[in-house]
């Protein structure tokens, strides 16, 4: 199992993936390492942060952890529905969703680990995000004002 993080694993439950993850964002935030779970592990479970937790989860899901084919497809099944909430959510803003993932896991390394921390909840605040990085803006002070609508 893979133990890095500074304390941020074994402090929000996270899987193998999401702490490389979230260690790649904080050492490109240049945060103290004694602070890193502070910061982190709150934002996670909540908000735009909690949204990318499970949809992780759903991500990193793999066949080796279930008894197999059926409960594989029943685990997705149960992590898809934690991530999209279709119970909840309109199919536009679970295709909101589906389009902001994408959109966030194409960007170039840099720009996709300073727009994830700050947790955009929808493709028009990722934008403004990722359009204020390379514009060198170092803080994103009224981006969400600044968003361009669908």
């Amino acid at each position: 199992a893979w133990s890095g993080g500074g304390g941020i694993c074994q402090a929000g439950g996270l899987g193998e993936g999401l702490c490389k993850l979230c260690t790649r964002v904080t050492e490109r935030c240049r945060w103290p390492r004694g602070e890193w779970t502070r910061r982190l592990v709150p934002a996670l479970h909540g908000g735009g942060a909690g949204t990318e937790m499970r949809r992780l989860r759903f991500r990193q899901f793999r066949y080796q952890e279930a008894s197999g084919p059926r409960d594989v497809c029943r685990r997705l099944r149960e992590l898809s529905q934690g991530w999209l909430r279709p119970e909840v959510r309109s199919k536009e803003q679970i295709m909101e969703l589906l389009v902001l993932e994408q959109f966030l896991s194409i960007l170039p390394e840099e720009i996709q680990s300073w727009v994830w921390v700050r947790h955009p909840e929808s493709c028009a605040q990722a934008v403004a995000l990722a359009e204020s990085f390379q514009l060198g803006q170092g803080d994103p002070d009224g981006i969400w004002e600044q968003q361009v609508r669908p």
